[in-house]
């Protein structure tokens, strides 16, 4: 097997599993910026406010997601797969 074909291996390995990565870490941001959020803004808001705030905790947990996942790959394809 060549280098080539390894590296190629490897970047369908990862993105195989990126799903189940994605909504791992989707969810545990979801829960800590959900628990951020719902306590300082219940208490600035009240809960008339908890469908924003819900909303809210989704977008932030999605970007967070994103931004995690885009640095995941490039340690990965630095440290794993070794192309730069």
């Amino acid at each position: 097997m060549s280098l080539m074909d390894e590296k190629k291996t490897l970047k369908i390995l990862f993105w195989c599993l990126s799903p189940i990565l994605f909504i791992t870490f989707f969810r545990l941001f979801w829960v800590v910026i959900g628990f951020f959020y719902g306590g300082l803004f219940y208490l600035l808001l009240g809960s008339t406010a908890a469908g924003i705030i819900t909303g809210l905790s989704i977008v932030t947990a999605l970007v967070v997601t994103i931004l995690t996942f885009h640095w995941i790959y490039l340690q990965y394809k630095k440290h794993i797969i070794g192309a730069g």
